[in-house]
C-alpha cells in the first residue's frame, strides 16, 4: 500500500479526529488526539513508501503530526517535527518560500513556548 491516495485518505481521517482544531485552547476542545496522530503516522509510512521521506508531501503530513504534538504539550518533539518541515520546504521550495516561512515560526512558537514553560515553573 503505497498509494498517495490511500495516504490522503488517512490524512482526511487524521484532520477529522483532530477537528482541525489543534491550535485551538484547552478549553475550546480538541478532538481525538492520540487517533488523529495515529492516522497521520499511517499516512507518513505510506508517503514515505510512495516518494520518500523527503518529499514536500511527507513534511505536509509530519506538520500535520508536530500541530498534534505541540496540542498535546510536546513542544520538544513539535520543534524538531517543525524543523525537520522547514528543512525539505527550503531544499524543495527556497528560503522565501510561504511553507518554508510558516514553518520555521511554528518551530520557533514551540520553542519560545517551551522555554516560558521552564522559566515558569521555578525551581
Amino acid at each position: 500500500p503505497g498509494h498517495m491516495d490511500l495516504a490522503a485518505a488517512y490524512d482526511y481521517m487524521g484532520t477529522a479526529y483532530a477537528e482541525s482544531r489543534c491550535d485551538a485552547p484547552p478549553a475550546a476542545g480538541r478532538g481525538d488526539l492520540p487517533k488523529a496522530l495515529e492516522w497521520y503516522e499511517k499516512s507518513l509510512d505510506v508517503v514515505k513508501a510512495a516518494v520518500g521521506e523527503k518529499h514536500p508531501q511527507a513534511a505536509d503530513t509530519m506538520f500535520n503530526i508536530a500541530q498534534v504534538r505541540r496540542a498535546q504539550g510536546e513542544l520538544d518533539v513539535a520543534a524538531k517535527l517543525y524543523h525537520d518541515c522547514e528543512a525539505i520546504y527550503l531544499a524543495a521550495y527556497g528560503a522565501e518560500h510561504s511553507e518554508t516561512l510558516a514553518t520555521a515560526a511554528k518551530a520557533e512558537a514551540c520553542e519560545r513556548e517551551a522555554a516560558e514553560m521552564v522559566a515558569n515553573a521555578g525551581p
